[in-house]
Order: C-alpha cells, then structure tokens, then sequence
C-alpha cells in the first residue's frame, strides 16, 4: 500500500532514478556472485569440442555472461590461440551497437585504425595486438590474427555487401572453419547474413534497405575513401530471431554446445550451417518466422545449393 502510494507522488525523473540505481545494484551482486575458474579448465571446456590439427574460427563472446577467468582477456586469447593451433582467429570488431541504419544516421566516417569496436571487452583487447589485420569494411570489420589474415581481410570493402563473397564471414565457411560462441546466444552470430548475401535475388524477402548510405573511411594506409553500403533493413530486423532455428542447427550436428556451470560455450560448423540454414529456408522456415517459396524458387535454391554447398 505505502509502496503504491509514493510511486503515485513521486516525479518519473525520480523513479528513474531509483531504479537505475536498483539495476545498477543487481548487475554488481550478479558480477560478484560469478564463478571465477582457472584459464587451464576454459582450455579444458574448449577441447571437449574435440577438434583436431588447425582450423579457423570466429569468436563472438560476452565476458560477463561467463564464468570469470582468472587473467581477463589475455588469458582467454591465449587460450584460443594454443586451441587453433596454427589456424586463424577472427573476431567481429564492427563500431556500433544496435541497429547500422541508427549508426550511419548519426557517425558516417569510419577509421580503420582508431575507431574502437563496440563488441565488447575481448573485440578491442583482440583488435589492438600486434600483427592482427582489420577488413575495412565501415560496418562490419573483422579482425584477424593468424596466417590466412590478409586473405580474411583484404577484399572486405570491395563486396556489394557486408557479408557476400568478398567477406571474412563467407570465406570462413569455404574454409570449413567454426563459429565459437562464449556467453552468447545465436542472436549475436552474424553469419546468419551470409546464407543471404550467397543467395541474393533468390532470398524470398528482402533484408537490405532499399537505399544505400554514404561512409568516409580512412583506411589502413591513411588513404581516405567515401562508398555507398547497403543497410539491413530495420523493420526485418526487428522480426528476427535467430535461436528459431537452434533446434535445427543441433539436429543436423552444425551446432556443438558444452555447458560451462551457469553458462556454455557452441562450436558451430560454418560451411554446414549455411546448408542447414537453407535447407530450412526451403521447408518454409527463417530466422524471421514461417515463409512461403514458391516451386521455383525452391528449385532454383535447391540447384543453387547442389552447385556450391553439396561438398
């Protein structure tokens, strides 16, 4: 009753502030209740995957949705860099957060080296360390470190869009690469978007806004550049959902998850993913929700993926 009647008094200013503050308390008990483990038993969880010789892979992970590691974010990248062996990793370093379309609207220059990535803690450690290469792509760079890096990166920004044949995120699935998530669900996988990019015009909806948007660049070599890049459209964005289809991504074995106490780590195959994902497209099923196709152009997917995703 007392409760109910002071939130009728109270200005919405001062209700705000109370319950930032509230929040703000509940995030700090959870941080302090986190389960804290030794660097040794994340490599442990990382080789239960079982994978074998090198390999590539994209991490996307959020370090306060995981167990405490004992050492932070170099303990966790040398983990994953004694795991690929002599393989590649690649971590999305994009600069925004939310939605491109809100981020262009309000920043349209984009700096190689300087601009931060907004991906979390680990993303701006990984960005930083000597010898890793970033694509240049103004909304979704990747970093990469390892051998293949200036393959991975340097045709970036010469795709029609972020996620076609040019990105790091296609040539990762060629590769036979994985997708590593930490702390994360299958709304933080952005190549989600490569299944569409790949199949363009035969995709039966569209993803991108119609119009492109201008961004200046200053690249690697201080060169600076100004391109016209497609947008995902923000009403589609709000439908999707991508763990619609992690049933499906399990039952067909693109998808590995090893729980870690309150947490997991997924291990997804890249190349197969891109299958499962249009297979499922074919049977009526998106990461937006049910769609129809019709006869011919599940004919034409079918076809297409005989020719380019059978192996």
């Amino acid at each position: 009753m007392f409760k109910e009647i002071i939130k009728k008094i109270l200005p919405n200013f001062i209700k705000t502030r109370i319950k930032n503050f509230l929040d703000k308390k509940r995030r700090t008990k959870r941080k302090n209740e986190r389960i804290i483990i030794e660097s040794t038993e994340f490599a442990g969880f990382l080789n239960k995957f079982e994978l074998k010789g090198d390999f590539d892979v994209i991490f996307h992970s959020s370090t306060s949705h995981f167990p405490k590691i004992k050492g932070g974010v170099k303990e966790i990248f040398d983990c994953l860099q004694s795991w690929v062996k002599s393989g590649n990793i690649l971590v999305p370093t994009f600069p925004f957060t939310g939605r491109v379309k809100e981020y262009l609207t309000l920043n349209n220059n984009f700096n190689v080296i300087e601009t931060p990535s907004q991906m979390g803690a680990f993303t701006e450690y990984f960005r930083k360390l000597e010898k890793v290469i970033r694509s240049e792509h103004p909304t979704h760079p990747v970093s990469v470190l390892g051998p293949l890096a200036a393959y991975y990166t340097e045709d970036h920004i010469k795709g029609s869009t972020p996620f076609g044949n040019r990105s790091p995120f296609y040539k990762l699935a060629q590769n036979k690469g994985y997708i590593l998530l930490m702390g994360v669900d299958l709304n933080s996988v952005t190549g989600f978007h490569v299944h569409e990019d790949m199949l363009g015009s035969l995709l039966p909806y569209s993803v991108y806004e119609k119009n492109l948007m201008g961004v200046s660049i200053i690249k690697k070599d201080g060169s600076k550049i100004k391109i016209q890049t497609p947008v995902h459209d923000v009403e589609m964005s709000k439908k999707r959902d991508c763990e619609r289809l992690r049933d499906a991504l399990v039952q067909n074995n693109a998808m590995k998850i090893v729980k870690v106490y309150n947490s997991s780590l997924s291990l997804i195959d890249a190349h197969l993913f891109n299958r499962v994902l249009i297979k499922e497209l074919l049977n009526g099923n998106s990461i937006y929700g049910k769609v129809l196709i019709s006869d011919i152009i599940k004919e034409k997917i079918n076809n297409y993926l005989q020719e380019n995703l059978n192996a």
